[in-house]
């Protein structure tokens, strides 16, 4: 399969908090859910076997980062890809507040894993 990201993900599990965007019905209430990888433009979210989260649905999502300033991140995002109680995330072209934190956290984690990289690697 393709990737289509453009962006590099890093793998996380954060826990998260979403709901549909509009919805008024019971689907709309608050569900809990995990951030199993983030990359500047989406997410992998784990969501209940019984989600009800379709295709080309809109949520919100928010979640904290575990720095250590729990930075919070919240985002519009569209679901691009649903398997089983896995969806796959598009976060919304608008730009935020915490979009720095954001980007910092993501660096910090692949600095983090380069060096444990070169640390097995030099061995």
């Amino acid at each position: 399969m393709k990737e289509l990201r453009k962006g590099s993900r890093i793998a996380t599990s954060l826990e998260a908090y979403y709901w549909k965007r509009g919805s008024l019905d019971i689907f709309g209430k608050v569900q809990k859910g995990m951030v199993l990888n983030l990359s500047l433009g989406g997410c992998c979210l784990l969501v209940p076997k019984n989600n009800m989260i379709n295709l080309y649905c809109k949520i919100h999502l928010a979640f904290l980062l575990d720095d250590k300033q729990h930075t919070k991140i919240e985002r519009d995002a569209v679901v691009c890809r649903v398997t089983e109680n896995q969806i796959g995330c598009k976060f919304t072209s608008e730009v935020h507040g915490d979009e720095p934190k954001l980007v910092s956290y993501i660096n910090e984690s692949y600095e983090q894993l380069i060096r444990r990289l070169n640390r097995y690697l030099n061995r």
